[in-house]
């Protein structure tokens, strides 16, 4: 049975301050969104908030303070904050969404003291057993108390009155609820909401753990972790340096691959997740887009240094795997999941996760070589074509010699070919062309807001958010870095092509395998100068550097102060020089050139 009161809400949730920071403009009314791994919530910053969703289900719309009037709109990594004006008296909207928990915790504070009057409309759970909502003394509960989805709205602190409207017959299925809070100056209000499946049992549990102390410290740890751990850039670009942090925090909180436990999942007996996806909007997700976001999000943690949420994406998407050996979605849901596993092991170097998959791997790849005539893969299906040629790497890697000959034919490799990933990688990300002309724009739109755009009438806002976020990385890795990695072979390519106004770059953490490189760069003059770095690691890397200088001749070079000769080539906008070095140590490289007209020149010495 679900308590009567909830004594974990009396505790104030804790401070929101964190380095990154994004003041909006509440009278505009910009869209915004609060994301979790299993919830989240979106609105406007003048309105409040439109929708709060579990593992993609509706729970709660329209929740508005009635004759509130925003002032001010504050946004962290850790919540969500709005200061609003109440029959003139201030109050203080906190919004905060925990990482993992299928949970939502709302707070207002009046440091003077207010009466609120706080509404919302009360939406039923699909499949979820009775379908009307329960009165407790603090709650609303919906579902079915036994065993299946089960929901519940609860108020915690300065309880007061409630107010149920049922809806009419043949309305709109959901309830108008409205409780009416007379706060204390210095008092505050909170209000969660939760699902789970398993019944109130299980919904009790997760309601036990909403102590907002504790969840406001792990959106702070989360935030000083992703800071700390995953790749870091710092450029002349603040927009951009702002957008990769605020798309690093959005990935680790993006949505898992829905399955079984979630409430958006579908009833016992039923398939599990992408294949049989909850409703959004009234319209169900097509399980391509769905693998399509997962997969997305999975390679945008892989540039990002996260292989842990790749590793989980890769073994629950494999998990998905039909009879006929393909992903739910079609010839395209595998290709993009054979895509997601190279890539997983170009990066991670992870040979033993790899073979423990490579029988569901083989019967994935007999699907898609059944589906077309050998021969007319790369002209009939560039996607298909990527996969197969991607997957030729990993089966050398393997060991399965015999499989990388025939995947090498049948995605149109010649034998000499190079590694190829950033076709791949644009086939999934076409924002990587922005990248790829030296410009750092593409990932400038990326911030703790989302585009001001019509929501997507088929994905959440949380899964929208996760690939702009994955998009935003791709683009700075693969795109402004030019990033190959290759950690089976203890080998990695860096094709840096800066925007030719930048005279200095640092970059962080980037991952291959057990290793960490740093990237140092400054200009002086005709003189760049890279810094290069292996912090982590067991065995040395080899770096394939080639940078993009924005030069037409190549005057000098110099390895660690020694003179060396190098072979530098034209190419769009400017001049390749390539080398090889292992980075044993901290290896400098100088190289001087002159803009002008190109000629023809022999290699420096």
């Amino acid at each position: 049975m679900i308590p009567p009161s909830f004594p974990a809400l009396d505790a104030p949730l804790p401070s929101f301050d964190d380095p990154l920071r994004r003041t909006g403009d509440a009278a505009g009314d910009a869209p915004f969104t609060v994301t979790g791994r299993r919830a989240e919530m979106a609105g406007g910053e003048a309105r409040g908030i439109d929708e709060i969703r579990i593992d993609g289900v509706a729970i709660v719309g329209a929740l508005r303070v009635e004759g509130a009037r925003a002032t001010d709109f504050v946004a962290t990594p850790i919540g969500v904050e709005r200061h609003l004006e109440v029959a003139g008296r201030p109050v203080v909207e906190r919004l905060l969404v925990p990482r993992d928990l299928p949970a939502v915790v709302l707070e207002w504070a009046a440091p003077g003291g207010a009466t609120l009057e706080i509404a919302w409309a009360a939406e039923p759970l699909p499949g979820g057993g009775a379908a009307g909502w329960r009165r407790g003394d603090a709650a609303l509960l919906t579902g079915d108390p036994e065993a299946g989805p089960a929901a519940a709205i609860v108020v915690g602190g300065a309880a007061g009155a409630w107010e149920v409207a049922e809806a009419p017959a043949g309305a709109d299925p959901a309830v108008r609820c409205r409780v009416r809070v007379d706060l204390e100056p210095g008092g505050s209000v909170r209000l969660a909401v939760a699902a789970s499946v398993g019944g109130d049992v299980a919904l009790r549990a997760i309601l036990a753990e909403l102590r907002p102390e504790i969840l406001g410290r792990d959106r702070a740890a989360a935030a000083r972790r992703v800071r700390e751990r995953w790749i870091s850039v710092r450029s002349p670009d603040a927009s951009l340096d702002e957008a990769l942090g605020w798309s690093k925090v959005r990935l680790d909180a993006a949505p898992p691959v829905p399955g079984p436990g979630s409430v958006g999942a579908p009833a016992q007996g039923g398939p599990a997740g992408p294949a049989a996806p909850s409703t959004v909007r009234g319209a169900s997700v097509d399980p391509r887009l769905a693998i399509e976001v997962a997969v997305r999000a999975a390679l945008g943690a892989l540039a990002a240094g996260d292989f842990d949420t790749a590793r989980e994406t890769v073994r629950r998407l494999g998990a998905l795997q039909g009879s006929s050996g393909a992903i739910p979605g079609g010839p395209a849901a595998t290709s993009l999941y054979l895509l997601l596993l190279s890539r997983f092991l170009t990066w991670t170097g992870e040979l033993h996760t790899v073979r423990a998959m490579w029988g569901r791997v083989r019967s994935m790849c007999a699907d898609l070589l059944e589906a077309e005539p050998a021969g007319e893969a790369a002209d009939a299906d560039p996607l298909r074509a990527a996969a197969l040629r991607e997957l030729a790497l990993a089966a050398e890697s393997i060991g399965d010699t015999e499989l990388a000959a025939q995947l090498e034919v049948r995605g149109g490799v010649p034998s000499d070919a190079p590694h190829g990933v950033v076709d791949a990688m644009a086939l999934i990300f076409p924002e990587l062309a922005g990248f790829g002309a030296g410009r750092s724009a593409p990932a400038q739109a990326v911030g703790p807001l989302p585009p001001a755009a019509p929501p997507s009438p088929t994905l959440p806002e949380a899964f929208e958010t996760a690939e702009a976020a994955a998009a935003a990385i791709v683009g700075v890795v693969h795109g402004l870095l030019g990033v190959e990695p290759d950690a089976t072979r203890h080998r990695i390519v860096l094709r840096p092509r800066l925007p030719s106004a930048w005279d200095r770059l640092e970059v962080r953490a980037l991952r291959l395998g057990d290793a960490e490189i740093t990237v140092r760069y400054h200009r002086e003059g005709d003189r760049h100068i890279f810094r290069l770095d292996q912090e982590l690691g067991g065995v040395p890397v080899r770096l394939i550097f080639e940078p993009v200088l924005p030069a037409a001749r190549l005057v000098a070079a110099s390895v660690d102060g020694e003179p060396a000769e190098l072979d530098p080539r034209p190419v769009a906008g400017g001049l390749a020089v390539p080398i090889q070095i292992v980075l044993d140590h901290e290896r400098t490289v100088e190289l001087r050139a002159e803009s002008g007209r190109p000629r023809f020149q022999l290699p420096v010495r």
